[in-house]
């Protein structure tokens, strides 16, 4: 006898998953000799290693998130690059983060007006760092690199020729140029040959999940009035 088809398995809820978890995917950023300069924070609505969220409202939990986990625990001390979308800026919601740890990586949907410009005066001023997220060949925000401090290229989304030439324009002693997307041996040498200072990818290792459980009421009440008074 035929035995009957085996019925559809419907997705397990992961038994470790509390309420109130939290999770923040983290991918290291490295040097020219492979040592940990800091890590990208990364939004995640579950155990499972990928993004599944509206820009804007990863953004803002990332800014949450790192607030209740605390930067020195997510990053070990180190440097965190926290994704920064156009009301993230505005709203100056990553000053509510250490400037001595935090990047302000600006997305590159971030179209470079007037707000966008006077909100990186501000970072720049309270001593945050800026890097540009995805920046190509004749970028938008262009008008942003004087506030750069370390500008990422994809090297999936840009050929060397294209590398080497924002090499020639952009880098400098103020701005690092940073290799991300990096999957082989081969594509991190040509960067570190290219003269780029920092490296990200897959060829180093996938973003690692970090778990917590929210703060209590309370504390976070008090988190939104800061966010509310911050802009």
């Amino acid at each position: 006898m035929k035995p009957a088809p085996a019925k559809a398995k419907t997705p397990a809820t992961n038994p470790l998953a509390l309420p109130g978890q939290r999770f923040v995917a983290r991918q290291p950023i490295f040097d020219r000799v492979q040592k940990v300069f800091g890590y990208e924070l990364l939004f995640r609505n579950g155990i499972e290693n990928f993004f599944n969220a509206d820009p804007e409202l990863a953004a803002r939990s990332m800014v949450d998130s790192s607030l209740l986990f605390g930067i020195n625990t997510l990053c070990d001390n180190r440097r965190a690059f926290v994704n920064c979308t156009r009301e993230v800026l505005f709203k100056d919601l990553i000053t509510l983060l250490p400037p001595n740890q935090t990047v302000a990586e600006i997305l590159e949907t971030v179209e470079p007006e007037d707000r966008v410009i006077a909100a990186c005066k501000r970072l720049k001023s309270f001593g945050y760092l800026i890097a540009l997220d995805d920046f190509a060949p004749n970028d938008p925000r262009l008008p942003l690199c004087e506030f750069a401090d370390i500008i990422k290229v994809d090297v999936r989304a840009t050929r060397p020729e294209e590398r080497a030439g924002m090499m020639r324009r952009f880098a400098s002693p103020k701005c690092k140029m940073l290799a991300e997307k990096l999957e082989t041996p081969h594509e991190f040498h040509q960067a570190r040959d290219m003269g780029f200072v920092y490296f990200q990818g897959y060829f180093f290792c996938k973003p690692a999940i970090v778990a917590g459980r929210e703060v209590q009421a309370s504390r976070m009440h008090y988190l939104r009035l800061l966010e509310m008074v911050s802009h």
